[in-house]
């Protein structure tokens, strides 16, 4: 499946194999290309919630009230929405770390490249307002495979993402000189190789 036209791709891996490395350096370089706006990082943590990431009531310390405001992923939406010549990016770093299914609630349906768009709107639990995710807007996660939160990544999560692997690189041991790629006779990178 093509991530262009899925709109949504994860970087799972091992730790240490680069994957939110890789996701900052395309996010940078999706800046430089469509503009400082366009690219958005979070990261997912089990008190991440819904009223976080869509729409919620937060207090305001200056009038002392609830008010409803406007989540992170909202927001961007809002503003692709705005922009329709611009894509726009969203990197949440550990996405299975939160509990994705509530943090995303009605709008995991609406990430799908096949249900987006304004024909597609959905009414916000909260808000009662109009909201649709747009067709300029892309989601990129990154996933630590060591982590036992990937449980918590139901399939309706895991296929309306592609996934792509980020596997441990034996070649880099062998190829720096700023460490030892060898003790005692044993290869490093051989012993990475049998780890995994």
């Amino acid at each position: 499946m093509d991530v262009v036209r899925l709109k949504n791709m994860v970087f799972y891996g091992p730790p240490g194999t680069g994957k939110t490395r890789a996701a900052l350096k395309l996010g940078n370089w999706w800046r430089n290309y469509y503009g400082a706006d366009s690219v958005i990082p979070i990261t997912f943590h089990p008190t991440y919630s819904y009223e976080d990431f869509i729409e919620g009531y937060r207090p305001n310390p200056e009038s002392n009230i609830f008010q409803l405001r406007d989540g992170t992923f909202k927001q961007l939406c809002k503003s692709a929405a705005e922009n329709p010549e611009k894509e726009y990016l969203l990197i949440i770093d550990e996405i299975n770390r939160g509990d994705v299914a509530r943090i995303m609630g009605e709008l995991i349906t609406y990430l799908e490249a096949d249900k987006r768009g304004e024909r597609n709107s959905v009414i916000l639990q909260q808000s009662g307002e109009k909201f649709f995710v747009p067709e300029n807007v892309f989601v990129l996660g990154t996933m630590n495979t060591a982590d036992k939160s990937i449980s918590l990544m139901d399939l309706a999560i895991r296929r309306r993402f592609l996934f792509y692997f980020f596997g441990p690189d034996p070649d880099v041991l062998d190829s720096r000189t700023s460490f030892w790629a060898e003790i005692e006779g044993v290869r490093l990178s051989r012993v990475l190789i049998g780890l995994n």
